[in-house]
């Protein structure tokens, strides 16, 4: 009887190891199992972030072009605005020669006139209008 029981000591132990190696396994298993998931998670995080990061440089960079338009836009109102007003301006100028090179003829003709007046001989008699036939 010493032989079988010392065969069944030597069967529960080797059944005690490999629940013990099982156990082992599975657990390592459940380890690995947990690292890929976080790692996947991680990943699909990793992603959300780069995605987010990419969108918000896009927006920024959206931004900087409409403001580079405006910008751009401003100063060409503006140099249209000084082109306007530069030609209003020249406009004015010519309208004021204009007036100047008109009162200075009209002060010559004036000047002119009196002259031959001055150098003409008086008459006491009035000059007789022109006959309707010889005008």
């Amino acid at each position: 009887m010493y032989e079988y029981e010392m065969q069944r000591m030597r069967s529960a132990e080797l059944i005690r190891r490999a629940e013990q190696e099982r156990l082992a396994r599975e657990a390592v298993r459940g380890r690995r199992a947990a690292r890929r998931e976080a790692a996947e998670r991680a990943a699909t995080a990793e992603r959300a972030a780069t995605a987010e990061r990419a969108a918000t440089a896009d927006r920024a960079a959206t931004a900087d072009r409409a403001a580079s338009v405006e910008r751009t836009a401003t100063a060409d109102r503006a140099a249209s605005a000084e082109r306007a007003a530069t030609a209003d301006r020249v406009a004015s100028a010519d309208r004021a020669a204009n007036v100047d090179r008109a009162a200075t003829v009209d002060r010559a003709a004036s000047a002119e006139r009196a002259a031959r007046a001055a150098s003409e001989p008086h008459t006491e008699r009035p000059r007789r209008a022109r006959s309707p036939r010889t005008a």
